[in-house]
Order: structure tokens, then C-alpha cells, then sequence
């Protein structure tokens, strides 16, 4: 092998690789140039059950090696023949063939073997981290019941690697708050926080002025890793509350409620707040029907059209709305009615790093997507959740995410919302009619 150059390149696949992690590939290929004593060396790694549950597709990693187009044979080159080529397996069934009269091409062999053993960890080792803090794999990370860790004042702190912040600082129920894009060094959040339970209501009642000022509420780390809001039912709110966080990912944070009522209810509504950093500055809502133009789009709230804009999932929605429940003080709010939604999906750009705030919901959780106008000083986007009867005894529930995204188009947006919805569909979760 004296005088050898030795060039190499590899990648790896592996589809269905880890439950929790969306991996797009198949196998561990390398290609392996050595001068003139072998022109390429080709090794395919297959995952098959590694581990139990690890690999659920397939039985052992086996490395097979074949050599290329020619070798060096006392000055002359020829083409190698089937017998030329050698497999080398795992243990236990470890078998080595070398080509027939080349020791060296076992020795080559061997070594090999271990190094790409010990690549293939490496590999598999990388692959799982891109993977873990991608913006939106298809189901939740492996390490999910890591992220939220206690802190002070009955709270808890987050570091997703790509944010980090607090919820339920200070035993406040405010959502996140002390958010930070760590990439960027930017702050996301201002105020009373991101995915904050703010007002709720019902036909012709407010609960409180907020729900983040409601007494007798607890907040408890869970054992599968999500933080649990829970207020017990009141003489002068007759219902049990709950709301779960949970990651989805490194930049993907969904929540849902559960409330469950003590009498008949009628019309109940949670509104959920995002208050985002001053740079937010332009916010719009997924509309089925641009101004402009006969197709969906995202529409930027521009302050001719109202200081506080509500875009009702249909027409349906709309006298809901207006039925009174706004008015109750403190703080009414006169909405300006706007175009219907294609689906409860709304954003809040920040044009000088390019990131967006992102919040979504299903169609049948959510009845109304709301803001203020473009550059207006509470930079705020808001979901209308349920907006439903719920008689006693009954449960309703409903859910939200929040996605933290840099670079992302409209398009790329309303992908990650197909996404969502297909995620919900196969989770089983039983919604109430």
C-alpha cells in the first residue's frame, strides 16, 4: 500500500431513523480513492435494530465494502472479477473474504472496518442533532422531557438551543417571557408574554380582568416533560381551566386547553395574547381572500382599516364577536371586523434579522384571529379559542402553536400550518362536538 492517496466523501440516510426525529435518508455510502493501488472502495451502511425501538424497520448495521474498477497487479491494471470482491460484517457473524492472493486488500479491509464503525457513531451522532433542532419535524424530539427545568418562584426556565427564556416567571402565569432567539441575540417577547392567557368570557360575562390575575392557580412540571396551568373552578367562575405547554421542537411551542364546566356555559371564549418585542413591528393574518386578488394570502393590518382588527374564521363567528362581550370593562375594545380567515394563521415579522412570530391553531379551536394595526405600540397577535356552548360536566378543548422562524416566506408559513394539521389529525385527540 506504500505511496497510496487516499479520498474520500460519505453521507448518510436513514428514514424512520429514531422515533421522534425526521430523518430524510437510507444508508451510510462512502467512496474511497487509493492512487494506483485500488481506485475506489465503496461502503453502504444499513441501520436495521441497533437497538430495540431504535431502528423499528430493520434488523443490524451491516457495512459491506466493495472494491472498485482496477488495483495494480506487477505493473499492469485489470478489471476485478466477482471473486475480487470482500464483505465485512458485524459481529456476531463477523466474515472477512479477501480478493484471493491479496493479503494486503484484507489488512485494508480490516482497518477500514473500524474506521468506519467509529465514523458511522460520529455520523449518527450529527444526523440526530440536526435533525432534533430542525424548524419542524414531523413528531415531537427525544429529548422533550429536558427542556423546561424548575426555576425560582415556582417558574421554570427553557433552553431549546435556539431559544430561551421563562415561563411562569416569578409564579406568574404569563406564558413565556425573557424570550431570546439565541442565534440572533434577538428578544422576542414585551409585556405580559407569548401564549398568555388573557381575557375570557362568555355570553354577556368576563371572567376577571385576565386570567393571568386569577388566584388559587398552580403550575406543575409534568412527567412527560410539559408544564401544567391549572385553576380550580370558583363561585364567580364556574369552571375548571387548564393549559399545557409543550415543545415540539428546538423553535416549536404548542399549548392546549381544557375546560371543564360546573354549569351550562354559553359562548365560552379564551383569548390567548402574544406581546413581541417593538422590532415585530408588522403583523397580518391568513386571509381566504386578498383585497386584491381572488386567492388566500397573508393580509398586513394597516391602520386605515382600524386600530384593533378581528378576522373571524367565517361569517358565522362574527356576531359572536359583537355580542356585547368586548364592551365589559376594563380596557373595551371595538374591533374592526375584517376578511374571513382560510385558517386561524397569523405572523409578526421582524425585517432587520428577518425573523417571524408565528401563531396557528386548528379550524375547529379557533374562531378568530386578532390585532393591532402595522407598527401599533402593543405589537400583539391574539387567537379567539373555542367560542362554544360547553354544558356541565362537559370538557372542551382546544390547541395552539408557536413557531419562531428565520428567513421563512408566506409559503413556507402556510406549509408549516399543513404540516400542523396533519400532526393533530393523527394524534388522536378526541375533540369535543
Amino acid at each position: 500500500m506504500d505511496g497510496c492517496r487516499c479520498h474520500w466523501a460519505w453521507r448518510m440516510k436513514a428514514p424512520g431513523f429514531i422515533p421522534g426525529v425526521n430523518s430524510t435518508c437510507g444508508f451510510l455510502t462512502l467512496n474511497l480513492k487509493l492512487g494506483a493501488c485500488v481506485d475506489s472502495i465503496t461502503a453502504e451502511w444499513k441501520p436495521r435494530d441497533l437497538f430495540p425501538g431504535l431502528f423499528p424497520h430493520s434488523e443490524f448495521l451491516t457495512p459491506n465494502l466493495k472494491l472498485g474498477a482496477s488495483k495494480s497487479m506487477g505493473g499492469s491494471h485489470r478489471e476485478l472479477s466477482p471473486k475480487d470482491r470482500f464483505e465485512v460484517d458485524d459481529p456476531p457473524n463477523r466474515k472477512i473474504h479477501p480478493p484471493l492472493g491479496k493479503p494486503h486488500a484484507f489488512a485494508l479491509a480490516a482497518t477500514l472496518h473500524l474506521f468506519f464503525s467509529s465514523l458511522f457513531v460520529i455520523s449518527l451522532f450529527l444526523s440526530v442533532s440536526a435533525n432534533l433542532f430542525a424548524a419542524e419535524p414531523e413528531t415531537p424530539f427525544l429529548i422533550n422531557r429536558s427542556i423546561f427545568q424548575p426555576a425560582d418562584n415556582n417558574g421554570f426556565r427553557f433552553d431549546t438551543v435556539v431559544l430561551r427564556g421563562k415561563l411562569h416567571a416569578n409564579g406568574k402565569p404569563t406564558g413565556l417571557t425573557e424570550v431570546i432567539h439565541v442565534p440572533t441575540g434577538r428578544r422576542l417577547d414585551s409585556s405580559m408574554g407569548i401564549l398568555s392567557f388573557y381575557r375570557v368570557f362568555s355570553e354577556n360575562k368576563r371572567y376577571g380582568t385576565a386570567a393571568w390575575d386569577w388566584p388559587n392557580g398552580t403550575a406543575n412540571l409534568r412527567p412527560d416533560g410539559a408544564v401544567e396551568y391549572a385553576w380550580p373552578a370558583t363561585d364567580d367562575r364556574p369552571f375548571e381551566f387548564k393549559a399545557v405547554y409543550r415543545w415540539t421542537n428546538a423553535t416549536t411551542l404548542g399549548v392546549e386547553i381544557a375546560v371543564t364546566a360546573k354549569t351550562d356555559i354559553k359562548g365560552f371564549e379564551s383569548f390567548l395574547a402574544n406581546y413581541c418585542d417593538k422590532a415585530f413591528t408588522t403583523p397580518a393574518a391568513y386571509v381566504a381572500k386578498l383585497p386584491d386578488a381572488d386567492k388566500p394570502g397573508f393580509l398586513v393590518a394597516k391602520k386605515d382599516a382600524g386600530d384593533w382588527q378581528m378576522f373571524p374564521r367565517d361569517e358565522k363567528s362574527a356576531p359572536l364577536i359583537k355580542d356585547g362581550r368586548w364592551t365589559i370593562e376594563p380596557n373595551p375594545v371595538d374591533w374592526a371586523i375584517r376578511p374571513p380567515l382560510a385558517v386561524p394563521l397569523a405572523v409578526r415579522r421582524d425585517g432587520e434579522n428577518k425573523l417571524a412570530v408565528i401563531v396557528m391553531a386548528p379550524k375547529e379551536d379557533c374562531f378568530a384571529v386578532a390585532m393591532p394595526y402595522e407598527n401599533e405600540g402593543h405589537y400583539s397577535l391574539y387567537l379567539s379559542l373555542l367560542g362554544r356552548d360547553c354544558k356541565a360536566g362537559q370538557t372542551l378543548k382546544a390547541r395552539a402553536r408557536l413557531i419562531v422562524a428565520e428567513s421563512i416566506s408566506d409559503s413556507e408559513i402556510v406549509e408549516r400550518y399543513t404540516q400542523y394539521m396533519k400532526e393533530t389529525s393523527n394524534s388522536g385527540s378526541p375533540q369535543p362536538k
